[in-house]
């Protein structure tokens, strides 16, 4: 489609023509050894609806035929991507007589987020380091590509989305936490390690990546220069695909329990007063934390992390172990950023003064929601247009 904004394409080095132009040669080396090949690749194609695509590529194997509607993007960014991956599939799924083609984007450089977006949507995608992913029936092809053209840039960092977004980043986690509960605030690098409670190397290499996934960017100089998250929504989009092993990993470890207070309500302020004596936190997910910000989704079971005690806490709240038919999950936790909560989020969930039952904050209510699947996922959106905002 020709409607691509060009704002900060200085980030790339090719251009949207520079990159059109190599559309041939790219897409042939993406099929060598498939028994494909590209019969005809016509520019700027009128489909349904007005819209143009850059390219539609036909492509054979034999007398078998593929068609492949191709988006060239210089600077892709999460949200227009999907944006421009659902009209091309709805369009194209008008298209009488034809059959529905296959769509795929066809950029400098594939991130992980931008690839598990598309796996997501089931488009395929092309890169100039030779990442490539084509499915279309009969064929499937997927590639790892070599060393990223970007990964020289000044703004690379030693640390890829997976080292941040992934299981293994705690600490780098909680820096995430800290820029998603506080939308379109510009912070000092300094600032964002004392409020995420990491060290600044920490926060630096966590900064570094987002500028280089295009997920974060900066205004001012020297001492005057600050960083600030694109949207809010894209970070998110990007980090739901790492969070749901992790929250498979909770779900592995959890304790089930029955408790004969009725309601989340009930069982909250039990949680609450029994952590207090037992010198645990806990840290209220899914409907049972999403309920503390407004009515989500009605639930009899409270879902919650606990750090600290676990057992002085269950024997303080008068929970009874069960195999099945809990209305009480915890999730034991060392990790003190899962009950990361702002002051005024405290506040906006109408949690009294420091209570040690308390919601998550809403960017990992968001996590566990989508993670969770089902009625959870689909109220998580409703969270985010609440919560998380547009940015700046």
């Amino acid at each position: 489609m020709q409607s691509h904004s060009m704002a900060n394409t200085h980030r790339n080095s090719t251009t949207e023509t520079e990159l059109a132009a190599t559309l041939p040669s790219v897409l042939e080396a993406a099929l060598q050894g498939t028994g494909w090949r590209v019969a005809s690749l016509r520019r700027n194609q009128r489909l349904n609806h007005g819209l143009i695509a850059d390219a539609v590529v036909r492509l054979r194997s034999g007398s078998a035929q593929a068609l492949l509607v191709v988006e060239v993007s210089a600077n892709p960014r999460l949200g227009p991507a999907r944006e421009k991956a659902l009209l091309l599939q709805y369009v194209l799924a008008e298209s009488p007589g034809r059959g529905v083609p296959a769509v795929a984007f066809v950029v400098p450089r594939v991130t992980p987020p931008l690839a598990n977006l598309l796996r997501d949507l089931d488009v395929g995608y092309v890169d100039l380091a030779g990442a490539c992913r084509l499915q279309w029936p009969g064929l499937v092809v997927e590639r790892a590509g070599s060393v990223s053209p970007a990964a020289k840039s000044p703004r690379a960092s030693a640390l890829d989305a997976a080292q941040v977004l992934g299981p293994r980043a705690p600490r780098r986690h909680r820096v995430l936490r800290a820029l998603l509960s506080w939308p379109g605030r510009r912070w000092h690098q300094t600032e964002l390690a004392e409020e995420a409670g990491a060290s600044v190397f920490t926060v630096h290499g966590v900064v570094q990546c987002l500028l280089a996934e295009h997920l974060a960017d900066e205004a001012g100089r020297g001492p005057e220069k600050v960083m600030f998250v694109r949207d809010p929504g894209e970070l998110l989009d990007a980090w739901v695909p790492f969070w749901r092993g992790t929250w498979r990993a909770h779900q592995r470890a959890a304790r089930l329990f029955y408790s004969l207070l009725g309601g989340q309500q009930a069982v909250r302020d039990g949680l609450n007063a029994a952590a207090s004596r037992a010198r645990a936190r806990v840290g209220l997910t899914l409907s049972a934390g999403a309920n503390c910000y407004g009515p989500y989704l009605r639930d009899d079971t409270t879902h919650a992390y606990v750090l600290g005690d676990m057992d002085a806490l269950v024997q303080a709240a008068d929970l009874e172990p069960v195999a099945s038919g809990a209305n009480v999950v915890l999730f034991p936790t060392t990790e003190e950023g899962l009950l990361y909560l702002t002051d005024h989020l405290r506040q906006r969930a109408g949690t009294v003064g420091q209570a040690v039952a308390a919601p998550v904050c809403p960017a990992q209510l968001y996590l566990d929601m989508k993670a969770a699947g089902g009625r959870l996922a689909e109220q998580a959106d409703r969270l985010r247009e609440g919560f998380l905002g547009d940015g700046p």
